[in-house]
C-alpha cells in the first residue's frame, strides 16, 4: 500500500507538470501539439513504470505471503516440538519417579546384604534392563516371571558363593588365630612366672615393716630437701589418696621452690614452698589434686607452669618432653639420657630401661650405647603390640 501511494503522488506531481507546461504553450499550435505527444509520451512511460512497480508490489506482496506461510509452519512445527518435549519431559519424569521408586524398594530389601550381593544386585538390576526391553513386547507377567526365576537362580549362586567364602575366611582366621597363639604363648608363659614372682614379692613384702619406692622416696624427699623418711612415707601415703604421682608431684613442687628461692615471680610469704618444709608440701598436694591456688599451675606440670614464669624460671623446670626425670643423674648415664631422649614418653622409666645398661657394667657411663637404646624400644614396642 505504502509503494501503491508513493507511486501515485509521482504520477500526478508529472501529470501537474504536464498541465502547466500546456497551458503555457497553448498559443502556439505546434508547441501545443508537441507538447501533448509530450505528454500523451509521459503518460505511457508513467503507466509503463506504473505497471512495473504494480507487477514488483505484487511480487513483494506474494514474497510476503510465502514468508509468512513459512513463519506460519515453522511456528507451528516449534509448537508442536515444544509440546511433544513436554510429553517427552513428563514421560521421563514419570519413568524417573517410578525407577527411584523401584529403587528404593531395592535398596531398603538388600541393605543387609555383604559388599559382593550388593554388586550382584546391581548387575542383576543391569541384566533386568536388557531382559525387560525385550519382554515388554510379549507380556509383563511372562517378564515378571523371567526376572524372578533369573533373581532367585543369581541369589541362590550368590548364597552359595558367600557361604564358601566366609567357609575360607573362617579357617583362614582360624590358621591366624593359630599363629597367633603360638607367637604369643612364650610370652604369655614368661608373664605368667613375672606375675608369680612379683605375687611372692608381694606376699613377702606383706609381713614386713612398710617401705619405700625408690623413685618416690626421691622425689618427695631430698630433691623437696626432706629428709624425714617418715614424713616421706606420710606424703606419699597423700599422693595415693589423690592418686598423683610421686614423680610428677615432687617435680613441680621442687621446681617452685627454687624459684621462690632465687625471686622468679613465686613470694615465699604466698606459696610456704621452701626446702625442707615439709607441712608446706603435704598442704599443696591436695591443691594440685583439686586445682586450687597455686596448685592449679603445678598440676599441669613444670613445663606449662614454667613457660608462664618467662625464660629463667624455664631454665630451671628439669623434664623430657613434658615429663620429670626421674631419681638418676643423666649427666652421668650416658645411655639413659639418649634412652629418655628417644622415647615416646620422655622421661619415663618405666618405658625406657636404658639405665639398666649403665648400671650392668659392660659400657663407658660417659658414651651412649646406641644399640642397645634401639634394641630396648623394639622390645618396648613389641610389647605394646602383645
Amino acid at each position: 500500500m505504502e509503494i501503491a501511494l508513493v507511486v501515485l503522488v509521482l504520477l500526478s506531481a508529472g501529470l501537474l507538470v504536464a498541465v502547466w507546461r500546456l497551458v503555457r504553450r497553448a498559443g502556439d499550435p505546434a508547441a501545443s501539439h508537441a507538447a501533448v505527444e509530450e505528454i500523451t509520451h509521459e503518460r505511457d512511460r508513467l503507466r509503463n513504470d506504473m505497471a512495473q512497480r504494480n507487477d514488483a508490489l505484487a511480487r513483494a506482496e506474494t514474497t510476503i505471503q510465502e514468508r509468512d506461510k513459512r513463519i506460519a509452519a515453522v511456528e507451528e512445527d516449534r509448537v508442536r516440538e515444544r509440546r511433544e518435549a513436554r510429553e517427552t519431559a513428563a514421560q521421563l519424569q514419570t519413568q524417573l519417579t517410578e525407577a527411584r521408586a523401584e529403587a528404593a524398594g531395592l535398596e531398603e530389601a538388600h541393605e543387609a546384604r555383604t559388599r559382593e550381593l550388593e554388586t550382584i544386585r546391581k548387575t542383576l538390576e543391569e541384566r533386568f534392563k536388557g531382559a525387560a526391553l525385550a519382554a515388554l513386547k510379549t507380556s509383563n507377567d511372562e517378564f515378571r516371571k523371567q526376572a524372578e526365576a533369573r533373581f532367585r537362580q543369581e541369589r541362590a549362586q550368590a548364597d552359595e558363593r558367600f557361604q564358601r567364602q566366609r567357609e575360607l575366611a573362617a579357617q583362614d582366621l582360624e590358621a591366624r588365630r593359630t599363629a597367633v597363639d603360638d607367637l604369643v604363648k612364650p610370652l604369655g608363659e614368661n608373664l605368667t612366672r613375672l606375675d608369680r614372682k612379683v605375687a611372692e614379692l608381694e606376699r613377702a613384702r606383706a609381713g614386713g615393716e612398710p617401705r619405700l619406692e625408690y623413685e618416690t622416696l626421691y622425689a618427695l624427699g631430698p630433691l623437696c630437701g626432706i629428709e624425714e623418711s617418715n614424713i616421706v612415707l606420710r606424703t606419699d601415703r597423700l599422693c595415693n589418696r589423690y592418686g598423683s604421682d610421686a614423680i610428677s608431684t615432687g617435680g613441680p613442687l621442687a621446681w617452685t621452690m627454687e624459684c621462690t628461692q632465687r625471686g622468679l615471680g613465686l613470694d615465699a610469704t604466698r606459696t610456704g614452698l621452701t626446702f625442707g618444709r615439709a607441712n608446706a608440701v603435704q598442704h599443696t598436694i591436695p591443691d594440685i589434686a583439686e586445682r586450687r591456688g597455686l596448685g592449679a599451675m603445678l598440676a599441669e606440670g613444670s613445663r606449662r607452669a614454667a613457660a608462664r614464669l618467662g625464660t629463667m624460671a624455664q631454665r630451671l623446670a628439669v623434664y623430657v618432653k613434658g615429663m620429670e626425670l626421674p631419681g638418676y643423674e643423666p649427666r652421668s648415664l650416658k645411655t639413659m639420657t639418649l634412652g629418655l631422649a628417644v622415647s615416646p614418653r620422655g622421661a619415663c622409666h618405666n618405658r625406657s630401661d636404658a639405665y639398666e645398661v649403665d648400671f650392668s657394667g659392660r659400657v663407658d657411663l660417659l658414651r651412649a650405647a646406641g644399640g642397645r637404646v634401639r634394641r630396648l624400644h623394639r622390645g618396648v614396642g613389641l610389647t605394646d603390640c602383645v
